[in-house]
């Protein structure tokens, strides 16, 4: 599996459902919340019927706010496994963090 940053400074990747369709995993590079906290937007995307689904969240928090296309059961395994390794995807978005500036 290979991953590259997009224009935006995310970084893909890729990730399988029960569905066993392909699903392309992004994520941004560090970003603050109104408060100050650091977080990471996160996005699951793959090809359906009905054209692009999509599920968003964020991390560390571990929930998906948006989503199009994904079951229920299937959000639930996403936000666990956005909560099992919500230290290792900060700690690569933290890697990225310093680079995107590169990319304006």
């Amino acid at each position: 599996m290979g991953a590259s940053l997009n224009r935006y400074g995310q970084k893909r990747g890729m990730v399988m459902t029960d569905k066993e369709k392909e699903v392309t995993f992004t994520y941004t590079s560090i970003l603050h919340d109104k408060k100050g906290e650091k977080l990471v937007r996160v996005c699951f995307e793959r090809k359906g019927c009905g054209g692009r689904e999509f599920a968003e969240g964020v991390v560390p928090a571990g929930k998906i706010d948006a989503s199009f296309g994904f079951s229920k059961e299937e959000i639930g395994k996403l936000e666990e496994y956005l909560k099992e390794n919500s230290a290792d995807i900060m700690l690569k978005a933290r890697k990225i963090t310093g680079i995107t500036h590169w990319l304006k």
